[in-house]
């Protein structure tokens, strides 16, 4: 057996101590990442905020160029280190850690001199002086990401889900804290990614007080680099792939700028827009992966179990991100009067189609957690690609086509429903999960946002609401941010009723099930108030039925 193989697994007279503990740990864990991801929406949205205050739509249009190109220096990015160890399971930290620690930190290093080298290049070939900083600043944090990587995951195959929910919240703390230090300081893009130099120095020290581990003074042990090569590759270059799929646009509507096709004002405007619709549901994602794929890791040989936590994790996570992002669809139109005037009005349909389409990104991510964890390395790859590939394909038809951020979003949108989809629902089903019983977990909840969403727009439009600002005595623009607040109120309440209303009829089992992860304290009183069978720990459910998964809470 190799050194980096797993053992047998455990034998069957400790499996069900062992399924009672996981469960635990993985519900406090969702317990501690639902409150980390409330925290992080409060940060992100006062960023956002004070960000769309402070900058424009060119400091928008390079951060998003500089992303865009930053996905090449990705594929060398930390090679594949986290997710092996985390797969290879605390037994193999030890020996693993060293070799990891210093093969990833030469990819690190290598990714963050290439792309250091290339940012003035690069900033002289698009015209964009401000290109270069702001590149060398993402070189550094990518050099800086090393130790994060080895602390992360020796917390996340721990089950430290209450230390990785509190260094999640306090590098949100950080970075968005500095992103508005930076911009009031006049530094324009630069504000977006020196805070992520910060970040990196934060979380690496952090991480050691946390751990108490010091991989660097464990031996590189080159000899075991060919072998850890032939285990990682296909996760660097999966990584790439992860990049195109999640930068590949800026990178296309970078090139398209070059040609003249697609303007920087367009460009700034669906780098805005993205940045407000991402804010929750990319918090939503991380930390649900954050718990799931050590999760699903240690379930590995166990398919049936395996099979019921993603499907479990699925409805979960659509249920919040559908509401999340439908939420802020129906409400974004009136929010951007109250937060910045009509300076970013122009914006306003891209926030709506990314935030009602946003939902379908997130598929990815259970989709990433599912096959990692069987060690699927090259399927995940090929599978990842040709999405990110069609995403940028879909980018360039729409920059082709219109040089409007809005009719660019909603085409990349309707790509995530008809081509990305599927795709993640073919992944999946080779990870044992049947495809019906995927797209049950993810059509119905995302249905019911959407006839919400648009039966709140219908019914709130049919109500004429008189002026509230009229009657303060204040200034024209004080009179329509405080109308357009109570318009963001009344249009919030009632989507809120109506999404709630709506899963209580037609998915009280993912409502159930959202509901179960919460803090104890709170889930029986709202399961009793919403008069919701109860899903017990190990899988029963109050009130007769069966329960969502055998093992309901053991499974995630």
């Amino acid at each position: 057996m190799s050194e980096v193989d797993i053992p047998a697994p455990i034998t069957r007279s400790e499996e069900k101590p062992r399924e009672q503990a996981l469960g635990r740990k993985v519900s406090h864990g969702m317990s501690w990442m639902v409150i980390a991801t409330l925290i992080g929406k409060i940060l992100s949205f006062g960023s956002a905020w004070v960000l769309g205050i402070l900058l424009d739509k060119g400091d928008y249009a390079v951060y998003g160029i500089a992303m865009g190109l930053a996905a090449f220096a990705q594929v060398l990015r930390d090679g594949g280190m986290r997710q092996i160890l985390i797969q290879k399971r605390a037994h193999r930290y030890d020996k693993l850690s060293g070799p990891m620690f210093w093969f990833s930190g030469a990819f690190n290093g290598g990714a963050g001199v290439l792309l250091g080298l290339a940012s003035w290049p690069i900033a002289w070939a698009y015209n964009e002086p401000e290109l270069g900083p702001v590149l060398l600043a993402t070189a550094v944090s990518i050099v800086l990401t090393t130790p994060l990587g080895v602390y992360r995951a020796k917390m996340a195959v721990d089950l430290q889900f209450r230390q990785l929910a509190s260094i999640n919240t306090w590098s949100a703390v950080v970075r968005y804290v500095s992103m508005i230090a930076f911009a009031w300081m006049g530094m324009g893009p630069l504000a977006f990614t020196l805070p992520l130099v910060l970040r990196s120095i934060f979380e690496g020290v952090y991480g050691y007080w946390v751990t108490h581990d010091s991989p660097w003074m464990r031996p590189a042990r080159l000899r075991l680099w060919g072998e850890l090569w032939g285990k990682s590759k296909w996760l660097i270059f999966g990584t790439f792939a992860m990049s195109l799929l999640r930068q590949g646009d800026y990178l296309v509507l970078g090139w398209l700028t070059i040609a003249n096709m697609v303007t920087k004002e367009a460009v700034g405007l669906y780098v805005f827009a993205y940045q407000i619709a991402v804010q929750i549901n990319v918090l939503v994602a991380v930390n649900l992966q954050t718990v799931l794929f050590p999760a699903l890791s240690k379930l590995t040989n166990e398919p049936r179990r395996h099979a019921q936590a993603v499907l479990r994790a699925t409805r979960v996570m659509m249920l919040a991100g559908s509401g999340f992002g439908l939420g802020l669809a129906c409400t974004f139109e009136p929010l951007q009067t109250v937060l910045w005037g009509e300076k970013w009005s122009q914006s306003v349909m891209a926030v709506i189609w990314m935030a009602a389409f946003f939902p379908m990104r997130l598929l990815t991510s259970v989709l990433n957690s599912a096959q990692l964890s069987k060690g699927r390395y090259g399927e995940w790859f090929w599978l990842t690609m040709v999405q990110g590939v069609g995403m940028m394909l879909a980018a360039a038809l729409a920059g082709f086509l219109w040089d409007d951020a809005g009719e660019i979003s909603l085409i990349i949108g309707i790509y995530f429903v008809i081509g990305v989809a599927p795709t993640v629902l073919w992944g999946l089903q080779r990870c044992g999960v049947g495809w019906k019983d995927n797209l049950a977990s993810i059509l119905p909840t995302w249905l019911v946002a959407c006839g919400a969403a648009a039966a709140t727009v219908e019914l709130v439009g049919l109500v004429t609401l008189p002026s509230v600002g009229s009657y303060a005595h204040l200034d024209a623009e004080a009179i329509d941010r405080l109308d357009a607040c109570v318009q963001v109120m009344l249009l919030g309440t009632v989507f809120s009723l109506l999404y709630l209303l709506g899963l209580r009829t037609f998915t009280p089992r993912s409502l159930a099930e959202t509901i179960d992860i919460g803090p104890a304290r709170f889930r029986r009183p709202i399961a009793r108030l919403l008069r919701l069978p109860q899903v017990e720990r190990m899988g029963k459910v109050k009130g007769g039925g069966q329960a969502p998964a055998a093992n309901g809470g053991a499974d995630l």
